[in-house]
């Protein structure tokens, strides 16, 4: 209000030369020329005679002002609503693009906004680019073992696929610790060249930086037996993901046993495996330095895992316990298992403890009284006991603490992170079970549950039906954040598939775009949408790494 009486004040009295402080007339308008008689005679103003019969047709300098102030006025008031739009569009808009970078890397999550149809970007046989272990920036970077004289770290363009830079790895011979003669176990044949899975991570305090373990044991997997294949040569590097130079060698640093995995604490890279028994982790500071080392008891009778949670935490998981440790390698809780236990990773600070296949066998066949029906939520902070089986869900986390179980075949129950619950939901059809026809993805505040077929929408704080849809005839989704991305059959030939792409607000088709030609489907890899070509063994052949167009 304060601009618009700032505007009409400068135009009042100051427009064709008129002084804004030259005396009025009796009647209040501004003093000049006095308004001439129109073309019927009619008197000056303030005359009665014939003036309400015959109105002055010529404007006064008052109706000039007045009407210029409204023009400026409106004017003014346009801008003013044009640029509030603009400012609050801004702000959403602004919004929008850190919810959905806020979005955890735990839904399948395409980088790239997919408001049209994507076409192909690219296209490599499939074992060119599965064993690229991680996404830093807008390279795919891993390790392959088919360099001319021996190992090499590559990195490729995830818009392209071109290779962006290679570097050689030089390796050493590695011994178990002449003290530890029972930690030696059979070393295994490398396999054939190839692209080695698992074996590079991005260093979370260090921008463009790549941390990656190079052993010829990393990938594989005896058979039949539970001995883990010792690695005969190793090197640890941490290189520059923008041309690949070596910023740190930490080979020397590798502990006894030589690990063949690597993750990521707060701070740096940490490597653990395990060898006799024992589940052995040795973390790095962000400056090469070791940072500290644990140990766990690791029995084989069960699952083994190091996995990382939100502020630094790592998860050490052994059949008997969870330890969770601080990035300074300190113990801040220990959690005993049942035995047959499967843990797994519920989000970004949490774990989930469910019974394992032999408790649910021994429950169906009368020889055990235990129920399984009950899951454990393990956090920093505490334990949770909650009823029912565990749904497994992509959550982007727009939801804290939210829990999803089935309490029977036909229910959805939805519990807060203290156990409390929230609201149950009839699957009516959507799904009769959770496997691997079935799948659930949180996002934006909605459970999506997807089945061949049947997508359903809740609101996922209500458990509120939002809408639901049947243009989908794969059970698993993907999205870009704002829309949810799914393969159906084409309708029109009865023959191959293709992508359509749903408006998460109300279900409705966005667009849709058939799949590369012999695709089978698709898939979210590192962030890129990737259709695939399978063999008739069923195993992978040929990847499409599609994106928006142009």
């Amino acid at each position: 209000m304060q601009d618009v009486d700032l505007v009409e004040g400068d135009d009042d009295g100051t427009d064709e030369g008129t002084d804004r402080h030259a005396p009025c007339s009796g009647g209040g308008d501004a003093a000049g020329p006095p308004p001439g008689t129109g073309p019927t005679g009619a008197g000056p103003v303030g005359s009665t005679s014939g003036a309400r019969n015959a109105p002055s047709t010529a404007p006064s300098t008052h109706d000039r002002h007045r009407r210029r102030r409204l023009v400026v006025l409106t004017a003014t008031t346009l801008v003013l609503v044009v640029a509030g739009a603009a400012a609050v569009q801004a702000r959403d808009d602004a919004r929008e693009r850190a919810r959905v970078a806020s979005i955890s890397a735990d839904v399948a999550l395409v980088a790239e906004p997919l408001t049209d149809p994507p076409t192909t970007r690219w296209t490599a046989p499939a074992t060119s680019v599965l064993g690229w272990s991680v996404r830093v920036d807008d390279a795919l970077v891993g390790v392959s073992a088919d360099g001319a004289e021996g190992p090499e770290v590559l990195a490729v363009d995830t818009a392209t696929g071109a290779e962006l830079w290679r570097t050689a790895v030089p390796t050493r011979a590695v011994a178990d610790d002449p003290d530890r003669p029972e930690a030696r176990s059979p070393v295994v044949e490398p396999p054939a060249a190839r692209p080695l899975a698992d074996t590079c991570v991005a260093q979370p305090a260090v921008e463009h930086a790549v941390a990656c373990l190079v052993t010829d044991a990393g990938g594989l997997v005896p058979d039949g037996g539970s001995t883990t294949p010792r690695p005969t040569v190793a090197a640890m590097v941490v290189l520059d993901t923008r041309d690949g130079r070596l910023l740190q060698d930490l080979t020397d640093d590798l502990p006894h046993p030589t690990p063949t995995r690597i993750t990521t604490t707060g701070d740096g890279p940490a490597v653990w495996d395990v060898a006799d028994d024992v589940l052995r982790v040795r973390a790095f500071t962000r400056d090469g330095d070791v940072a500290w080392d644990h140990e766990a008891p690791a029995p084989p009778d069960g699952h083994r895992d190091v996995t990382p949670l939100a502020d630094g935490v790592l998860a050490v998981i052994t059949p008997r316990t969870v330890q969770l440790l601080d990035t300074a390698g300190r113990v801040l809780r220990v959690v005993d298992l049942p035995p047959d236990s499967s843990v797994e990773r519920l989000d970004a600070a949490r774990l989930v403890v469910a019974p394992g296949a032999e408790t649910y066998q021994r429950s169906s066949d009368g020889s055990s009284t235990t129920t399984p029906d009950e899951l454990l939520v393990v956090g920093v902070h505490g334990e949770v006991r909650v009823e029912g089986r565990y749904v497994p869900s992509e959550d982007d986390g727009s939801v804290p603490g939210l829990l999803l179980t089935q309490v029977d075949r036909r229910t959805l129950q939805a519990w807060d992170g203290d156990g409390t619950p929230l609201w149950t939901w009839a699957l009516d059809g959507a799904a009769s079970s959770f496997d691997q026809d079935a799948s659930t993805t949180v996002l934006d505040g909605r459970v999506l549950l997807a089945s061949p077929g049947r997508l359903v929408a809740l609101d996922a704080r209500s458990g509120a039906e939002l809408w639901r849809s049947a243009e989908l005839t794969s059970a698993q989704i993907m999205t870009d954040g704002h829309l949810v991305v799914g393969v159906a059959q084409r309708r029109e030939h009865g023959e191959g598939g293709e992508l359509v792409a749903l408006r998460r607000d109300d279900g409705t088709v966005a667009w849709r775009a058939p799949l590369p030609a012999g695709a089978d489907g698709a898939v979210v890899a590192f962030g890129l949408l990737v259709a695939y070509e399978s063999r008739e063994d069923g195993a992978l052949a040929v990847l499409h790494v599609l994106g928006p167009p142009g």
